[in-house]
């Protein structure tokens, strides 16, 4: 999340002439500020890990190498054993699939290296889902594949659970089909699932008011990836702690009626609706999207279409008009858009926010590159849109490939095909530090 305040500053500036004249200039903070994992029940950040920064993974780190060095303890008793070798994730969401395939990787790979084989035979990895499937954020045949490559390597899929209470070393799951309750004693748990604000958002929510700020979650942007209700217009949001607001349009369907039909004969033509989706476009960018559903009924046996047409328009508008998903992939795209933006703003200088961003420059809009995620044992699944879905060793390398190219210097990328490399000749380094 990128947050950026404005402020006008007057400077003097001197010309090769002599001549002094004053100008402004806009002076930006920023701060990478990204969204905590939480939820509502009690005891989660006491009783569980997180895995958003490197603290996190710090922690995760520490906790797994201190109840392996518990479980190899002589005095250790087997159901206590049992107990601290049973990692537990909830959460079945791209995030919480990796975490837990890196996981069992490290205790069948690495652990085995270090600890008795006998001590290991204990060690259980469970995800814990309240949906359905795992990734279900993908395409069925992934979510498929994904759940026959866990079970196939032994990781204990608790799907259609929700987890309705958490202590000290012990969570309690409820099947959401039967009702029935179990206890899950766990040495480490992460927790991947749920959201909410971080406390500088919050506050910025509540300063411009809850009436306007209405989404528990994240801030609500206009298209421009503007704060809404940010009278100053100096305040950009961008990444997971924002939400792009997505106007009703059905509920406006007598203004965007009126508009559109611009010789008021109650029809809309071709030439009416074309120049409707430009005037519009700006304020409802969504139906700039669906246009083409629309348009080729022109074309079809009749020059214009009814008002019932165009309100069924809108409907279908508003039913597959759905948030941005909260990934990296989104996040990156609208950084480069706000740079773009800002680096026009001070191009175009003096003109106003409001000026740019009605007339000078386009919104956001976001471009699907596709998806993926790592299941362990050097297969990953990906999801393209102009592809059938992929998977398996090939993709593996693909995607990690791919994300190696979008490091920002060769230093970056140098330093981490280094540390791959090293991962896969002599395992991973558990050391503490």
């Amino acid at each position: 999340m990128i947050l950026m305040h404005c402020r006008n500053r007057c400077i003097a500036q001197q010309y090769n002439q002599g001549q002094n004249s004053r100008s402004h200039m806009m002076q930006l903070w920023w701060r990478l500020a990204p969204i905590t994992t939480i939820a509502v029940l009690p005891n989660v950040r006491q009783c569980c890990h997180f895995l958003r920064s490197a603290e996190d993974a710090r922690s995760i780190r520490q906790a797994v190498n201190d109840v392996l060095e518990a479980a190899a303890e002589p005095s250790t008793t087997v159901e206590e054993r049992r107990r601290l070798l049973h990692f537990v994730v909830v959460g079945a969401g791209p995030a919480g699939c990796e975490i837990a395939a890196e996981l069992h990787d490290f205790l069948k790979e690495d652990a085995r290296r270090l600890f008795p084989r006998a001590l290991l035979e204990d060690v259980q990895v469970t995800i814990v889902q309240s949906g359905a499937t795992v990734l279900n954020s993908f395409q069925k045949r992934i979510a498929e594949y994904a759940t026959e490559k866990f079970q196939r390597d032994g990781v204990r899929l608790l799907l259609n659970c929700r987890v309705v209470d958490v202590m000290p070393n012990e969570l309690t799951v409820m099947d959401k089909h039967t009702q029935e309750k179990q206890a899950l004693a766990f040495g480490v748990c992460i927790w991947t699932t749920g959201i909410a604000m971080r406390p500088l958002v919050r506050r910025i929510a509540e300063r411009i008011g809850t009436h306007i700020q209405s989404n528990r979650y994240a801030l609500v942007v206009n298209h421009h990836l503007g704060v809404v209700g940010d009278t100053h217009r100096a305040l950009y949001a961008a990444g997971d702690c924002s939400t792009i607001r997505t106007v009703d349009t059905h509920a406006s369907a007598d203004r965007l009626f009126q508009i559109a039909d611009v010789d008021q004969d109650g029809r809309i033509h071709l030439y009416e609706f074309l120049r409707f989706v430009r005037v519009i476009r700006d304020e409802y960018p969504q139906l700039v999207e669906f246009a083409s559903i629309l348009e080729p009924q022109f074309h079809e046996g009749q020059s214009s279409i009814s008002r019932k047409e165009f309100e069924e328009w809108l409907a279908l508008v508003d039913a597959h008009s759905t948030a941005l998903p909260p990934t990296a992939q989104v996040a990156f795209q609208q950084g480069q858009y706000l740079g773009r933006l800002l680096n026009t703003r001070f191009r175009c200088w003096p003109a106003t926010f409001d000026e740019l961003e009605e007339g000078l420059y386009p919104p956001f809009e976001w471009r699907n590159l596709g998806a993926a995620a790592y299941i362990g044992g050097n297969t990953s699944v990906m999801e393209l849109p102009f592809l059938d879905p992929l998977h398996g060793q090939f993709v593996f390398w693909l995607w990690y490939g791919y994300s190696l190219l979008h490091l920002f210097s060769w230093r970056s990328r140098f330093l981490v095909m280094v540390d791959f490399i090293k991962t896969h000749i002599v395992g991973r380094d558990i050391s503490k530090f």
